[in-house]
């Protein structure tokens, strides 16, 4: 394994599932298009169809994609549709018809400035949740995708998922910038939180949904075949460690058999990373391992795994631990493979500590500081 950092202009990250559809990522805060101090800051598209991967500015972006943020590419790795909870653009930034509004919702409007551009249009900001939305290929049609997204409800006191809605879009030759079949279908209902994370099902087509309701009293499992997304089952208090909320990350093993979670628990000084063993053929989870950090700085999206599912990566902030995901006690095999070494951002002077970690098509992790920063770090072979 090597450790690298990089300088690029990044704000935060995401997860895609698929060969070539994640190939394209969109990164930043499109308002903030500006030089300072002699330093371009806002969106910058990272272009993995390139190797060494390419970070470039897009001054066409105007979408901010600061925390809720889905990408999708096409087979070939073109760009094709994006969204920050609030609408969704093609792949020219541009809206797809009918999805100039999505998951629209009394909470969504606290996101929403009227006439705050300079064109007097409003500016969608983006919903703040991590892992709210996820944009997935059809099972049964390369040219057809489906976004899930939430109705978000702040009325009733705690802030939560009420509805998991699904929406679909098809791409071909007479729509090459999409087209919309159906929005908003409702797929189910109740009190959730965020974490939507996706696998493939054991007959390498499928898909496994997995993501966690409010309070962690279940994690809800969702089957996606040919005939769309159905709730499949609810597996009840795997996730509970507590009663609070828990504002965490999640990903899947690329392997397929392992889901983990890490993440703060609400009005704590106290994180938790748990893992849990997954079957990719049933859709059963099962809680494997659980370890409570107090006082440390972990943060959400801290995870992630090599390419070949071998290690998984995780930070409290300050330092990086790998662990082997073919031990008896994985997170008992923690070892430390990096610290902050105190670096600080050019222009806020921020401490580029680790935070959001994914997993690259290259095969490399990202891992990218909070706050307004032009660094991230790499870890050049995760596989080692």
């Amino acid at each position: 394994m090597r450790w690298h950092a990089v300088v690029v202009i990044v704000f935060t990250s995401y997860i895609c599932f698929a060969q070539k559809n994640d190939y394209v990522w969109i990164l930043g805060d499109a308002v903030n298009n500006k030089i300072i101090n002699g330093y371009q800051w806002g969106s910058a598209i990272a272009d993995f169809n390139k190797d060494p991967v390419t970070f470039r500015y897009d001054e066409k972006i105007t979408m901010d994609l600061k925390v809720t943020n889905s990408v999708v590419a096409n087979h070939i790795g073109n760009l094709m549709m994006y969204s920050n909870g609030m609408y969704v653009h093609c792949g020219i930034h541009k809206d797809i018809p009918g999805l100039d509004t999505i998951s629209y919702s009394p909470h969504w409007e606290n996101f929403n400035y009227h006439d705050f551009l300079p064109d007097g249009s409003d500016w969608k900001s983006g919903l703040p949740g991590n892992q709210w939305i996820l944009m997935l290929p059809d099972p049964n049609d390369s040219s057809t995708y489906y976004i899930y997204h939430p109705y978000v409800d702040n009325t009733q006191g705690p802030l939560f998922l009420a509805h998991l809605f699904e929406t679909k879009v098809i791409f071909n030759e007479l729509h090459p910038l999409g087209k919309l079949i159906y929005k908003e279908r409702k797929v189910h209902s109740g009190q959730f939180q965020w974490g939507l994370t996706a696998v493939r099902h054991g007959n390498g087509r499928d898909w496994w949904l997995v993501h966690g309701s409010l309070f962690n009293a279940s994690a809800e499992i969702y089957y996606l075949d040919k005939n769309g997304l159905n709730h499949h089952s609810r597996e009840e208090d795997i996730f509970r460690t507590h009663h609070r909320r828990f504002y965490h990350h999640a990903s899947f093993s690329p392997r397929g058999d392992h889901y983990v979670i890490a993440g703060r628990l609400e009005l704590s000084d106290t994180s938790q990373i748990s893992i849990y063993s997954f079957d990719r053929c049933n859709g059963k989870l099962s809680k494997k391992e659980n370890k409570l950090f107090v006082q440390t700085n972990i943060l959400y999206g801290s995870i992630a795994f090599s390419a070949d599912g071998k290690y998984l990566y995780y930070s409290d902030g300050l330092t990086m631990y790998q662990c082997d995901m073919d031990a008896e006690d994985i997170l008992g095999s923690a070892v430390v493979v990096a610290e902050f070494d105190g670096s600080i951002s050019e222009v806020y002077k921020e401490k580029l500590i680790f935070s959001s970690m994914t997993l690259a098509p290259d095969g490399r992790i990202y891992c990218i500081p909070p706050g307004n920063t032009r660094s991230i770090h790499t870890i050049e072979y995760p596989e080692e």
